[in-house]
């Protein structure tokens, strides 16, 4: 049989078909794989386009939903005014038809009443699930955003407090720690002692106008109630907040008397008991007052909203925790006084702080520095008048150096300047008191040295006018001195009384409350009588006790401890609608706002 040799390339063909076949197919998987790559790649790059563009749009919403957190923060909306803390406003459309919303949360910092905490969360809803989450944070300081506003100088004591910007058409003086100055300066002087910075008044002026609200102020949703009693009596309420509670004249509020609404009073305001509350109603001030503000012998008092006063707002040193949450604008000036307990409204307003010293004197005194520290009642044709028979008495312990012509008491007209000084008791160039009438050029010498009553020690001092003109002086309660025959100038002093005005008494400065006429020391328990006082009556005031049946017309203690008031800006609070409904005038204290930080979740 043959031999069968095989060709070992007989197959060679069919191998290369079979390979060639691999080779295309290994080609048609790669592409195909490196394909659906691409197509994968692409729909993860198109997913994540779309994410990103997602989270763009929620970006910018979450912005925009700030800056309307910012706009409620500056102008709250009526239907929320008196909240400090806007709480949740949620689902906020941009656009309408749209599936984008976010939501608002607006509170106001506990530590800072012109700083609110802002919150902002934007989202798609995809059924009920959010979707492209943003979220948002920052603080926002109101800017500028007024506490106290008022037409005159302002001097700031020890035991008050303003939490936001002030304005003052003169010069601020901060008494206390610079923290009770908390907020910004806007007058025409420097303002030393204040946390924020000091402004010109005219960048306030372009941003802010006073509120305009007037005797004649009405809000066409509310009711006018007429007070026809002068006199609000303790535990009074009227809480009815859809009212304007009308008083045409004066009106003075007793212990724990709730008003709701708001308090409007032609003539002065007078807040004279504790515990008693004026709670502005939705888009109307708490008060407005057409003459003067006055808190006497006013404690735990609170005032809600905005406060609009024509005259001026003076405070008893003893007032204490007073608080006014919104803003107090005062056309005049706001001021700390000394009480005329002899109830004939003889207020002394403080210049410069002298200082309530209640270690000394009887349970109290007042002392003044011989810089310019004085005190001065407000200028009144018929009160304080000396007219025939009279009596000035003080308590005294003054400095041993005083400057000439140092004055302890002075009556003097309106404008301060000669021939207005009317009388005045004061230290002569060499130490004695005298009792002047300046209309005459005449002056008596009492007696009483510097000397003997700068030795450290409590001096009592009277100056007595009899019926038939007879000068009389007393040092701790013994006769110093009659006015004699000899004395050149008797009969200009028995003749006639000294000369009265419609000006206002100074305590412890001269008519013009000149520097250089200023007296210092301590002072206590100063009365004026318009009747002769005797032996007797002497003796009881020395023990410091009344003077008989005599009733002084002007009588201060000075046995206070100083004021403690909070007057704190909120715009919220303070949020007022004027007009016609076709005319409304939105109002705020605060004109803007900027961001101190901005931060994402």
């Amino acid at each position: 049989m043959p031999e069968i040799i095989h060709n070992r390339f007989s197959l060679l063909p069919a191998r290369r078909r079979g390979v060639a076949l691999l080779m295309v197919l290994l080609i048609v998987m790669a592409i195909t794989i490196i394909s659906m790559g691409f197509i994968a790649r692409s729909d993860v790059e198109l997913g994540c386009g779309g994410n990103m563009l997602l989270r763009m749009q929620m970006d910018q919403l979450a912005q925009s939903g700030l800056e309307h957190a910012k706009g409620l923060a500056v102008r709250p909306p009526y239907d929320i005014q008196g909240c400090s803390s806007f709480s949740l406003i949620e689902q906020q459309l941009m656009v309408a038809q749209s599936c984008d919303f976010y939501d608002v949360d607006v509170v106001r910092d506990a530590s800072d009443y012109c700083t609110y905490n802002l919150s902002c969360e934007a989202y798609r809803l995809h059924g009920a699930e959010k979707i492209g989450m943003s979220r948002l944070s920052a603080q926002l300081r109101l800017d500028p955003c007024i506490a106290l506003w008022t037409g005159s100088d302002i001097g700031i004591q020890t035991n008050w407090s303003i939490e936001g910007d002030v304005y003052a058409a003169g010069n601020v003086v901060n008494f206390g720690l610079p923290t009770h100055l908390d907020g910004d300066v806007f007058s025409p002087g420097p303002a030393p002692g204040a946390v924020g910075a000091h402004k010109a008044p005219g960048d306030l002026l372009v941003l802010l106008a006073r509120p305009s609200v007037t005797a004649t102020y009405f809000n066409p949703e509310y009711t006018v109630s007429p007070i026809s009693s002068g006199t609000l009596p303790n535990n009074t309420t009227l809480n009815n907040p859809q009212r304007i509670w009308h008083r045409a004249g004066d009106l003075t509020i007793g212990h724990n008397v709730t008003v709701e609404g708001m308090l409007l009073v032609t003539g002065n305001l007078t807040i004279a008991g504790t515990g008693s509350k004026v709670i502005a109603g939705r888009n109307v001030p708490a008060l407005y007052t057409g003459g003067n503000l006055v808190f006497r012998g006013a404690s735990n008092v609170q005032i809600s909203g905005l406060a609009v006063v024509d005259g001026n707002v003076f405070i008893g040193a003893d007032s204490t925790n007073l608080s006014i949450t919104g803003g107090l604008f005062a056309k005049q000036k706001i001021a700390e006084t000394a009480i005329d307990a002899s109830g004939q409204g003889n207020d002394a307003v403080l210049y410069s702080q002298p200082m309530w010293r209640p270690a000394e004197g009887h349970a109290g005194a007042m002392e003044f520095d011989g810089v310019d520290d004085y005190l001065q009642t407000s200028d009144n044709a018929t009160r304080l008048q000396l007219w025939d028979q009279y009596t000035l008495s003080l308590w005294v312990k003054p400095a041993p150096v005083q400057k000439s012509w140092a004055a302890l008491l002075c009556k003097a007209e309106a404008s301060g300047t000669p021939p207005a000084n009317h009388w005045v008791l004061q230290l002569d160039t060499s130490a004695t008191i005298l009792m002047v009438y300046h209309g005459t050029a005449t002056s008596w010498d009492t007696g009483i040295s510097l000397a003997e009553m700068a030795n450290g020690d409590w001096h009592h001092v009277a100056i007595v006018r009899q019926a038939d003109g007879t000068m009389v002086s007393y040092f701790d309660n013994l006769l110093r001195k009659t006015l004699d025959a000899g004395d050149p100038n008797q009969l200009v002093f028995k003749n006639r009384p000294p000369d009265n005005g419609n000006g206002h008494l100074n305590i412890g400065a001269d008519r013009t409350a000149s520097p250089d006429y200023i007296y210092q020391g301590l002072l206590d328990d100063i009365r004026i009588y318009d009747c002769a006082l005797g032996q007797a009556d002497i003796d009881r005031l020395y023990n410091m006790g009344a003077a008989g049946a005599a009733a002084p017309i002007g009588y201060w203690r000075l046995d206070e401890t100083g004021s403690s008031v909070a007057v704190t800006a909120d715009p919220a609070a303070a949020a007022i609608v004027v007009g016609p409904p076709e005319n409304n005038e939105y109002w705020s204290p605060a004109a803007g706002g900027f961001f101190r930080s901005i931060r994402r979740e």
